[in-house]
């Protein structure tokens, strides 16, 4: 008999298959010793997801396959290392950079292995920033760092293909040789890559050994297979916060920065076409607050369909921009903050996108320049931004940072570092939002079967987030039946459309159909 099995098929979704989206209840990683610094969240397309973060006995890691728990933190790094960075691609495996004493290291793990020995990207027995990391889709990668030695700051970048080790360090950007004696200073700095393997970097570079400090945001590009070109001059001014960068499917590229006094937030972007930039506020300037120096740094990112969001916070709430692709102008989005927030200026808002356009943004609120309680929200692809939620801090703890991450169905995984209202304890802490239904799997359905024969079908239903509560077969006769594993008469020829339906315990389903042939038993 003819069988037809897919490893990983979803049709459709039921009509109510968003109805049910729901952030659920937090789930502490890491227990008193985690460290305040960056933490880290990525996940691959099957939904598994890693984390990372600092704590006083070095670094460390948790994962999460879809449908399952977390694991227990796994070492990664020695005592005193810190501000770790991590990127997935779509095979799962995970890379982490990181700064050692005076080193930048990386480490990569497979999909159902361990983070292997690290291999060290830079040594040096003065300064070390804490590293930045992209990885695009195939697995290549760009680490990207800054170093302080022979009296002069340097902006370096590693460079590894898919599989591979992280190359010889490429010298992207050099203040003068005085470097901090005459007050030169690699502040901000961020990367990003394409699945092409297209890269931009940029960082703002401060001037002045006294107030006033001049401050420019500067870049460079870096074709697929070559290096980074020569920097780019994007902006001078007399005050900054820090910059964020993204770049589309097709190489355009995206920075975008706020300078302080008198400037709302603004965005640089490079056609692949040209390489020429194009500078432009993102939102019109404020009046009342044209001094205030209270815009945070936007977050920028684009979708797969090349149309970039900025998110940022402001007094008056949290502010978000679309460009759509090819678009010249910053279309506004709304974002209904909670009754009664007092939007922080510092940190910034953390955004990601899913692969379908599922939007994610999570901002701290309550607080100025110290920890504060974290909002999300949800815009769905193609849909409008669903009211705030409070993800961390109801329990009186607050994230202080924190990241995002979202995988193709939507679900979201938020990592904070949080600490309580005494600050006294601190821990690492994980929350999903469970978007969609089961994903089914394995699904096998006979492509023919007989009249009066026994027709056996069977499917592999794993949620993401939440537990699969039932699974429902209709066999296009007007019968039904329930579980995973199923079997059925059929007792007229024809071709009949088999579905399965599976649903979660929040009430988001999944369904996919089959069509099968019945003919009548030969004599």
């Amino acid at each position: 008999m003819a069988m037809l099995v897919a490893s990983l098929v979803l049709l459709g979704g039921s009509a109510d298959g968003a109805a049910h989206s729901s952030w659920l209840g937090p789930t502490v990683l890491s227990g008193p010793g985690s460290k305040e610094g960056r933490v880290a969240v990525d996940v691959d397309k099957q939904g598994n997801a890693t984390v990372v973060w600092p704590t006083d006995d070095g670094i460390k890691s948790a994962f999460r396959p879809a449908g399952g728990e977390w694991t227990a933190p796994q070492p990664i790094s020695p005592v005193g290392d810190s501000s770790p960075d991590l990127g997935t691609d779509s095979a799962g495996t995970a890379t982490i950079v990181w700064a050692g004493k005076g080193t930048v290291e990386a480490s990569t793990r497979p999909l159902g292995g361990a983070f292997g020995s690290a291999q060290t990207l830079w040594r040096s027995d003065a300064y070390v920033s804490a590293p930045r990391l992209a990885v695009d889709s195939a697995g290549d990668a760009i680490a990207l760092w800054v170093a302080y030695e022979s009296s002069r700051f340097s902006l370096e970048a590693a460079f590894r293909s898919a599989n591979g080790q992280f190359g010889q360090p490429e010298r992207i950007f050099s203040t003068a040789e005085c470097g901090e004696v005459c007050g030169q200073h690699i502040r901000f700095f961020d990367v990003a890559i394409d699945p092409k393997g297209n890269a931009i970097a940029a960082w703002t570079l401060e001037t002045g050994i006294s107030r006033p400090y001049s401050y420019s945001v500067k870049s460079a590009f870096r074709a697929a297979g070559g290096h980074f070109g020569a920097p780019e001059t994007l902006e001078d001014a007399a005050g900054y916060r820090g910059v964020h960068t993204a770049i589309d499917a097709q190489g355009n590229a995206i920075a975008v920065w706020v300078f302080l006094g008198g400037s709302s937030p603004r965005a640089g972007v490079r056609s692949a076409a040209t390489g020429a930039w194009r500078i432009q506020p993102i939102a019109p300037l404020r009046d009342e607050y044209d001094t205030c120096n209270c815009y945070s740094t936007p977050a920028i990112a684009v979708d797969d369909q090349g149309n970039a969001t900025a998110v940022w916070t402001a007094p008056w709430g949290v502010q978000a921009r679309v460009l759509p692709r090819g678009g010249e102008s910053w279309e506004a989005l709304q974002i209904d903050a909670l009754a009664g927030d007092y939007v922080s200026d510092d940190p910034s808002p953390v955004i990601a996108f899913g692969p379908r356009g599922d939007l994610v943004v999570a901002w701290p609120r309550r607080g100025n320049r110290t920890c504060g309680v974290l909002d999300a929200t949800v815009r769905p692809a193609g849909g409008a931004f669903g009211p705030a939620t409070e993800v961390f801090g109801s329990d009186g703890g607050s994230g202080c940072s924190f990241d995002i991450a979202v995988d193709p169905q939507g679900n979201a995984t938020v990592i904070a570092w949080t600490i309580d209202r005494r600050l006294t304890t601190s821990s690492v802490e994980a929350v999903g939002y469970d978007a969609a239904g089961p994903k089914l799997q394995a699904v096998s359905v006979p492509l023919t079967g007989q009249v009066g024969k026994r027709l056996r079908v069977s499917v592999r239903a794993v949620d993401v987030w939440s537990k699969v509560a039932s699974t429902h077969w209709r066999f296009g006769d007007g019968s039904s039946e329930n579980g995973s594993r199923a079997s059925h008469v059929y007792r007229r020829s024809g071709n009949y459309r088999v579905a399965v339906t599976s649903t979660d315990t929040l009430g988001n389903s999944s369904t996919t159909t089959r069509t099968v042939t019945i003919s009548k038993v030969r004599r």
